[in-house]
């Protein structure tokens, strides 16, 4: 009982690694603060406080490649803006259907946002921003204005979100080729089973983050030569992953485990993939994100982690809304966004209510901070510097430890609520702030342990169901001579994003359910392996030209997918009809 108390609390105070944060947090809060200073020299903060509703959208994408970020910079300072439209005019119809709104926007953005990978800080700020339109409008703002000064913030978000990119345009792809460097490195170092699995995981997802920041960062353009050098390294990590690939898939099938012969310089067969080919050729063959529409539909498809997710955050955000509207809270919205706020992101069990809990030791915490500054009331200029340092504070220890973030994230929050609606008592704000933090954690947590319950394995199981019928895709290619093609190419890009959500999706049941998850931990393995396997024959020029053992491979994996992934099943039985496919495989000769 000691280790269960101690654990979460090491956890909560616990700091993290992070790169370096000052640029990211220089932007964020000079966003949040340029409206408020131009504003507050005009003799009117309270715009630029409203302003900060749409300059949020600064704190998406922060480090990912122009291109890509632009889009979404753009598209959240949009979503902002509609989001405070809806909510306007969802508070001026009743109290009940803005309630309706924020749950079901709750819901749809945390699946959309975890579906489509946008990352932190995810869906919630939707929400929050919906709920604070509403509240601001009832208070007295004028709705226009509020609109109005959330779109200058959100062009303002824009702008400043882009900046650091101007003397250096391609540094995010640049980053992500130097980590996939070091991670591939260890991949061919690597050879001791356990640290291989490991190094081979690692090396996945970086050259997939790689792959992703390079075609998110030039788009559909052609190569050209001021991106050509960052091409070329990510075309030779390409061909190194893929070759070392092809040697654990010869070794594994008695082919040459040097498929391409060895580093001395040999004469060799052309590779399947090499630095030098046609640019447009290995740019397809890259292995970054899925297209949205196969993300979309394996995320609609139950068992469903996303649709788990979405459930637990609607669920939650309408028993907290319910919850705040019978009690009168005048600030409901803060409710539905905590709840969803700490289910949003997903991950696991104990990694959410460790999330729930610095949610709520900070912001008790912050709310003294508050009241700090309510004793000094600043005014003007002074104004503008308190609300840069908060911002910047923020985004200095968001990474590191988010119960100190929120500690900072409270008291701006409330400087807005506050300054966008003079009229109100700060106490009660302070003291509604907190009763509702406590609400929704408690709700939120008490969801998530309920919802969804026994579900890990089930969840684990599916995952490796999605990598089989992957794999099902590319061995009936390389059973038809598809390999080269375009629709061969995407079917080896969603194999190798499934064998990356399975890692992720294995560990994770491993924290929410060890017990019951753990027996089919060694089967699991084996989906990898074999996944990995047909990959790497994809690469390896003697045995991607198996066809018959590829075509005889996809009959016993017919066995497995026969048995709903619904129907518990022995883990020695999946492993077993997995082990089969396997060695039809391995005795292609």
């Amino acid at each position: 009982m000691a280790s269960g108390l101690t654990m979460p609390a090491r956890d909560l105070f616990r700091f993290h690694p992070a790169r370096r944060r000052w640029p990211t947090a220089l932007k964020a809060a000079a966003a949040i603060s340029i409206p408020l200073l131009v504003t507050t020299l005009m003799g009117h903060p309270a715009w630029g406080l409203m302003a900060g509703l749409g300059a949020f959208a600064v704190l998406y994408g922060a480090d990912t490649p122009g291109r890509f970020r632009i889009k979404l910079l753009s598209a959240m300072a949009g979503g902002f803006v509609l989001s405070v439209t809806a909510g306007v005019v969802a508070a001026a119809i009743h109290p009940a259907a803005l309630l309706a709104l924020l749950v079901v926007l709750a819901a749809l953005a945390a699946g959309l946002f975890v579906t489509l990978k946008i990352g932190p800080p995810g869906s919630y700020f939707l929400v929050l921003v919906c709920g604070a339109g509403a509240y601001l409008v009832s208070q007295g703002v004028a709705p226009g204005r509020l609109i109005a000064m959330t779109a200058i913030g959100g062009a303002v978000a824009v702008i400043v979100g882009m900046a650091d990119l101007i003397g250096d345009p391609h540094r995010p792809e640049r980053e992500a080729v130097d980590l996939a460097e070091q991670a591939i490195a260890q991949f061919e170092e690597a050879s001791e089973p356990g640290v291989l699995r490991t190094a081979r995981a690692a090396a996945s997802a970086s050259l997939h983050l790689a792959w992703t920041s390079f075609r998110d960062g030039i788009g559909e353009q052609p190569i050209d030569q001021r991106n050509a050098d960052l091409f070329e390294r990510i075309g030779i990590l390409q061909t190194r992953y893929t070759r070392r690939s092809a040697e654990l898939t010869g070794v594994t099938t008695g082919a040459e485990a040097q498929p391409w012969g060895s580093a001395e310089g040999d004469q060799v067969e052309t590779p399947t993939l090499d630095p030098e080919f046609e640019a447009e050729q290995l740019r397809d063959s890259s292995l970054g994100r899925p297209e949205a529409a196969y993300l979309i539909q394996q995320a609609l498809r139950w068992p469903s982690e996303i649709r788990l997710i979405a459930l637990r955050v609607g669920l939650a955000a309408l028993l907290t809304g319910i919850v705040a509207l019978v009690f009168g809270f005048d600030h409901s919205y803060w409710g539905v966004a905590f709840a969803a706020l700490v289910l949003h992101q997903g991950g696991s069990q104990y990694a959410q209510t460790v999330r729930g809990g610095q949610r709520l030791v900070g912001t008790l915490v912050g709310l003294g901070v508050y009241a700090l500054i309510l004793w000094w009331n600043p005014t003007g200029l002074w104004l503008v510097v308190v609300v840069f340092a908060l911002q910047f504070t923020i985004e200095m220890v968001i990474v590191r430890n988010y119960a100190l973030a929120v500690v900072f994230i409270t008291p701006i929050a409330l400087t807005i609520a506050a300054a966008g609606a003079p009229a109100v008592d700060p106490t009660r704000l302070i003291l509604e702030r907190g009763l509702e933090t406590i609400v929704a954690v408690f709700i939120a947590i008490l969801v998530l342990w309920v919802v969804g319950r026994g579900t890990s394995l089930l969840l684990v199981r599916a995952h490796g169901r999605r990598v089989l019928l992957a794999t099902e895709m590319v061995m009936q290619d390389l059973a038809e001579s598809r390999y080269a093609g375009v629709e061969a190419r995407r079917h080896r890009r969603h194999l190798y994003y499934e064998l990356l959500e399975l890692e992720r999706g294995l560990t994770q049941g491993l924290e929410d359910d060890r017990a019951r998850v753990e027996p089919y931990r060694p089967m699991i393995e084996q989906v990898a392996t074999l996944g990995y396997l047909v990959l790497g024959a994809c690469w390896h020029p003697q045995v991607s030209r198996a066809r018959e053992a590829f075509g005889r491979a996809v009959e016993p994996l017919q066995i497995i997918k026969s048995h709903p992934i619904n129907r518990p099943r022995a883990a020695a039985d999946i492993e077993a009809d997995v082990r089969r496919v396997q060695r039809v495989i391995t005795d292609w000769r």
